[in-house]
């Protein structure tokens, strides 16, 4: 449909980084993520390793991507879906109704406005799969890592826009040029870019499998 291509990026930004985010908790980064090597294959790791991988991911994300930029673009695709609809001449887009479910969403405590990106909410994430989930990824862990950081930076660039989202809807080609996947992730082998949710029970549609 086209409200869903018109916020494919909340999509990427709570989807592309699950298979990774399956797992918890970490330390100490040497790539901005992560002290596994970067030259290595992804499913060539070590079942330390990818234990590894998956904890520091996962405390890089809880302070970068699960911010309060996030929640606002959980609610700016709320506040998307909210002002389209569906006319005798085909789709429309009330800015008015979009900007009011937008501003309920932000005043929602969070386990209402969720962080799953459709308001929702995720599940705890579990590292003890972390080798098997990441066995059909192909990439480097460099690779994934610049998809992750390119992803958070593109997820601050668009929670900057705020309410003003409502105002630069296109039901053609999407709210502003932000909500493209960024090329760090697009480029990412077939295998890394899964829709599988079964250990992180959140979505990935067009995100990394989990």
């Amino acid at each position: 449909m086209r409200r869903n291509q018109s916020f494919a990026y909340s999509s990427i930004v709570l989807g592309v980084v699950s298979l990774v985010a399956a797992c918890g908790g970490g330390s100490g980064p040497a790539d901005g993520i992560t002290n596994v090597p970067g030259s290595k294959p992804v499913n060539t790791l070590t079942d330390s390793e990818a234990t590894q991988w998956c904890t520091d991911f996962v405390k890089w994300s809880k302070a970068v991507i699960d911010s309060p930029d996030e929640k606002v673009v959980n609610c700016q695709l709320v506040g998307t879906f909210s002002g389209t609809g569906f006319g005798p001449t085909g789709a429309t887009f009330d800015k008015t109704k979009c900007a009011s479910a937008f501003d309920a969403c932000m005043a929602a405590p969070p386990a209402d406005a969720g962080t799953s990106g459709d308001g929702g909410t995720t599940s705890t994430p579990d590292c003890s799969k972390a080798k098997a989930d990441l066995a059909a990824c192909t990439a480097t862990v460099a690779q994934v890592d610049q998809c992750e950081k390119d992803t958070a930076t593109a997820l601050h660039t668009q929670a900057a826009l705020g309410k003003s989202i409502c105002d630069s809807v296109n039901l053609e080609a999407g709210p502003t040029k932000s909500s493209s996947q960024p090329t760090s992730c697009t480029s990412l082998p077939a295998g890394c870019r899964g829709s599988s949710s079964s250990s992180s029970g959140g979505s990935s549609d067009g995100g990394l499998s989990d």
